[in-house]
């Protein structure tokens, strides 16, 4: 307690006071200080931390879509925001969606190219092909220096199968920043597929020492070791599948080049029980059924091996390899008549395998010849395969593969080969970016016609008649079945 000297002034008691509160805060001034600096610096390094690039993607990425479109609503235009939605959309497969905020990102910040590949990426999955490559090129234009400019571009050229113009972007990307491990993986893929192995393994290797966890650069490289190196690819193998094991495409591929390269029972079963996690972890991809059936069959088990041959027959309608095997299984198992069924539909798809390889053989003897690639197409979506149909009409028409003639090509072959479905698709975006086009709308009423909507095929044959009236006469009996009563 202070106590006052009588007659001392009470301002002078006051001075004293503070005077002594001073003193010992000076006292500790050095250790406060510190500390309220530190509490400071901590306080401004959180705020500017949840201000970050970083941990404002984390928050995003973790969002749900009405509530990302919540946000954007409340702050208004946000290139990020607007990334984050379209990347969701995409995701999505709801391409169309995505392309309008994805083109309104990139007119806010045009020198993202993480936006840039996600708009592109919306444009590729609309169908606008042309306009995919458009502002890519724009953009690998105009930032000549930036290696993700040429990455990104060299990815459209390998969606493309160019593997050329592929090669040279994503060398051009290596070239200016050599730790771009995407680059030199992508680089391997195109370099293999041009029929430079050797070059393909150095840059798989390049990969890997950049990503050493990462488990597709193991993948990658193992595939290449795996024609000349079998030690070499078996520890990479292992180690892809260490790095990922709940992907089920690394123990599928594991589990084929244990097959392909067994010695022993001991490999045939490893095989099986890769095999067996690839289709556990809900790898729908046929090869991984094909190979437990063999690695079952390899080991014995002739029953188990049906089941799995089945599916990879299912799943691949075209492919001879398990309708051989399941006509082989069956007959090992005294069931003549499965077996004879199976054989007769093996020799079905061999017959189609073989007109396959001789038009592929065909087209790669003539490359600029035409009109190859429009029997290769043709033979092609008449057993379904949409995509390789389109991509040889827009090489044999030397068209876009978004232009309404290709789409409308390829949505009739669809059609008369009994897969509709997958016409429509085409047939819609055809009269989308050609609504004058006559034969655009009466490839969308065949597919429509198929799959039963009569209606909406009997108006797409008026628009038709409209506008060629010409066509009305071949129209009439189509006309008639969508007025028919329906079965």
């Amino acid at each position: 307690m202070i106590r006052c000297a009588p007659g001392a002034p009470t301002s002078a008691v006051s001075a004293d006071v503070s005077l002594n509160r001073s003193s010992r805060m000076r006292g500790r001034s050095p250790r406060f200080t510190v500390a309220l600096c530190l509490t400071a610096i901590g306080l401004a390094g959180g705020f500017l931390g949840l201000q970050s690039d970083a941990y404002q993607n984390w928050r995003l990425a973790r969002l749900s879509l009405p509530a990302l479109r919540q946000e954007l609503a409340a702050r208004g235009e946000n290139a990020r925001l607007l990334y984050h939605i379209g990347l969701r959309l995409n995701q999505a497969r709801r391409f169309a969606e995505a392309d309008g905020f994805l083109r309104q990102c990139v007119g806010l910040v045009p020198d993202n190219p993480r936006y840039r590949d996600e708009w592109a990426q919306a444009l590729l999955g609309s169908g606008l092909t042309t306009a995919a490559f458009g502002e890519l090129r724009e953009f690998a234009g105009t930032n000549p220096n930036a290696p993700a400019a040429h990455f990104i571009l060299g990815k459209f050229y390998y969606t493309q199968n160019s593997m050329l113009r592929a090669s040279e972007e994503f060398e051009r990307a290596v070239a200016l920043d050599a730790n771009l491990a995407d680059a030199w993986m992508y680089l391997a893929g195109a370099r293999n597929s041009l029929g430079d192995a050797t070059k393909g393994q150095a840059a798989a290797k390049q990969a890997v020492r950049l990503r050493p966890h990462s488990a597709e650069a193991h993948l990658l490289l193992a595939s290449f070791y795996a024609r000349n190196h079998q030690q070499e690819a078996g520890a990479e193998f292992a180690q892809a599948v260490a790095l990922a094991p709940a992907k089920a495409v690394m123990h599928q591929e594991y589990a084929r080049w244990l097959l392909d390269s067994a010695q022993s029972p001991a490999d045939r079963g490893r095989a099986a029980e890769q095999a067996r996690q690839a289709v556990a972890l809900g790898e729908i991809d046929p090869a991984s059924f094909l190979t437990l059936g063999r690695a079952l069959l390899y080991n014995g088990d002739r029953a188990g091996a049906v089941a799995p041959f089945l599916r990879a027959a299912e799943l691949a309608p075209d492919d001879p390899a398990p309708a051989l095997a399941l006509s082989q299984t069956y007959h090992a198992l005294n069931r003549a008549g499965e077996s004879q069924t199976w054989q007769r539909d093996y020799l079905v798809r061999q017959r189609y395998q073989q007109q396959r390889n001789n038009l592929l053989m065909a087209v790669v003897n003539a490359p600029h010849a035409d009109a190859p690639k429009a029997r290769l197409a043709r033979l092609l979506g008449r057993h379904g395969d949409a995509d390789e149909c389109a991509r040889n009409y827009a090489m044999a028409m030397r068209k876009p593969l978004d232009s309404p003639a290709v789409m409308t090509a390829a949505a009739n072959d669809l059609t008369q080969g009994g897969h509709a479905d997958r016409a429509l698709p085409l047939a819609r975006r055809a009269t989308g970016f050609g609504p004058h086009s006559p034969s655009a709308h009466e490839a969308l009423g065949d597919a429509l016609l198929q799959v039963g909507q009569r209606e909406a095929a009997r108006a797409e044959y008026e628009q038709t008649a409209r506008l060629a009236p010409d066509r009305l006469s071949g129209l009439q009996a189509r006309l008639q079945r969508c007025a028919a009563p329906a079965p």
